[in-house]
């Protein structure tokens, strides 16, 4: 399709955004609504497929059927002349796989929220018997408000339904994030949704694939026969999470996660108490190898972050610290250049002499001049950062080649996400790549009024909490055969209070 693009006298075409195995992708602008849409439109050299055009009518149906803030919403779905097409909402902002780039290791507190929107989105499409079938970060969109959206249902089918095919180098999906029965080429579940977002939960603490080759029949081999290295040996990964990880990417499905939420209630547990292992294995299982069996992992480049400065939410905790962002240094070094020297001998005329001094002075006076100007390309004024927001902080500082650090605190002056103060302060002299900024950014006001958790259950108790950085403290029940059981019936504080962002909550859930 072309820019200006008229289908159905509703929706206009304005550029292409992404294609996919089996069509591309559009941002249109809906002339009803007049807001920008995603339309997917299958490829047209396909439609002579019978079954690739099954697959596309199945992805529209299954997408319908979906209503979650964490999934991709279907909006519309039709034909343009006879060309399937599926209207979308436009998500903007970036993908997973583009965030574990530039942040990986990442942090548990931001990994676990980020883990826990897929695992919602899953859960809800799990309790219509859809299975997604192709989790990876690459379809994963984090969009304003670092809301995180599930998209591509190309492969999603009723879990009923007859298993998914591989015919010789066609694989369906990614296969660094297939589960083993998908390798196999057999009939998989729900837990397969739960493996594949293991790998990617992997990905996200340590900074690389579990699971790498050089080609995709090997990396296939690997999910089937080979255990992981463990996580710990990459980067700085708490036993808590690091053994909710391995639990979700086990080879035997009935050993791994069952339910989306009994991965999400570990995964809480995790966060809370990071320093002690939360799944316990079946004896004997081998569940991931050590440095010293093989050549031992490479530790992943750390292009933002590093993982030894994962900072953990405690209660009263008002200023957090990350690693900066280094800039690479060459390494470069083996074939550094000597000069010869040369000296003059007794005898050599005296104006041979002068004419190698004269070349000499004239040499150190040009490397003088040249070190005087390139000194001064590198010299940079510190820009005002005032109200910027750390992606503008980090673009700016990452083109002037400036290490930096950010640091995080509460204030209430100043809105979440953008800079409080900063050092070295507006119009300093910078060195490039041999400066250091720190940067304070504020987490927005420390504190809130108490949300009411009445009447919710367990679940979604414990997401209100996590969504306003409140700590859940302990879990009571109290008898009360009038409510839901194990639906929260009391809390402390109480809803309405002014609370303190990190302040621990105590919780009752009724019991007939």
């Amino acid at each position: 399709m072309t820019e200006g693009h008229v289908i159905n006298d509703r929706y206009i075409i304005r550029e292409k955004v992404g294609a996919g195995g089996m069509a591309d992708v559009y941002r249109a602008t809906d002339t009803r609504t007049n807001t920008d849409v995603a339309v997917k439109q299958m490829h047209t050299d396909l439609l002579n497929d019978p079954e690739f055009v099954r697959r596309f009518e199945r992805e529209a149906r299954a997408q319908s059927m979906l209503n979650h803030p964490n999934i991709v919403k279907t909006l519309d779905h039709g034909t343009d002349g006879n060309v399937p097409y599926i209207v979308m909402e436009y998500v903007e902002g970036i993908t997973l796989k583009d965030f574990i780039k530039n942040r990986a290791p990442i942090p548990q507190n931001i990994l676990t929220r980020i883990a826990r929107q897929i695992l919602s989105a899953l859960e809800h499409a799990h309790a219509y018997g859809v299975v997604h079938r192709d989790i990876k970060p690459q379809n994963v969109l984090m969009g304003r408000g670092n809301v995180l959206k599930v998209t591509d249902f190309g492969l999603a089918k009723a879990a009923s339904s007859a298993t998914i095919t591989m015919t010789g180098s066609n694989v369906l999906g990614s296969v660094h994030y297939f589960s083993p029965e998908q390798a196999r080429g057999i009939a998989s579940d729900s837990r397969s949704d739960l493996y594949s977002l293991g790998i990617v939960m992997y990905e996200m603490a340590t900074g690389v694939l579990p699971y790498q080759g050089d080609t995709p029949v090997t990396v296939a081999l690997k999910h089937l026969q080979e255990v992981p290295y463990w996580p710990h040996l990459y980067a700085d990964v708490q036993p808590g999470l690091e053994s909710v990880i391995l639990k979700a990417i086990l080879k035997d499905p009935d050993q791994r996660y069952q339910t989306a939420a009994e991965m999400m209630r570990d995964l809480d547990r995790a966060l809370q108490h990071p320093e002690y292992p939360v799944v316990r294995f079946p004896e004997n299982l081998y569940i991931a190898m050590d440095a010293d069996e093989g050549d031992g992992p490479a530790r992943p480049v750390v292009r933002r972050e590093s993982a030894s400065s994962q900072v953990q939410r405690n209660a009263g905790s008002r200023v957090q610290n990350q690693t900066p962002h280094v800039v690479p240094v060459s390494r470069d070094t083996e074939n550094r250049y000597t000069p010869k020297r040369r000296t003059s001998r007794n005898g050599r005329e005296l104006r041979m002499i002068l004419i190698f001094t004269s070349a000499a002075i004239v040499i150190a006076l040009a490397v003088i001049l040249f070190v005087v100007l390139a000194t001064n390309r590198n010299r940079l004024v510190m820009p005002d950062f005032t109200d910027y927001t750390q992606t503008q902080v980090e673009n700016l500082l990452t083109e002037y080649e400036i290490a930096y650090t950010f640091e995080y605190e509460y204030n209430d002056e100043v809105d979440s996400g953008r800079v409080i103060r900063q050092t070295p302060d507006a119009e300093t002299k910078l060195v490039r790549n041999e400066t250091e900024a720190v940067i304070t950014i504020s987490l927005g006001s420390e504190e809130l009024e108490m949300p009411s958790l009445l009447g919710h259950s367990y679940d979604t108790a414990l997401e209100l909490l996590l969504q306003n950085d409140l700590v859940l403290s302990s879990v009571e029940y109290k008898v009360d055969a009038s409510k839901a059981k194990d639906t929260v019936v009391m809390q402390q504080p109480q809803a309405g209070d002014t609370v303190k962002r990190g302040e621990q909550v105590i919780i009752w859930l009724a019991r007939p």
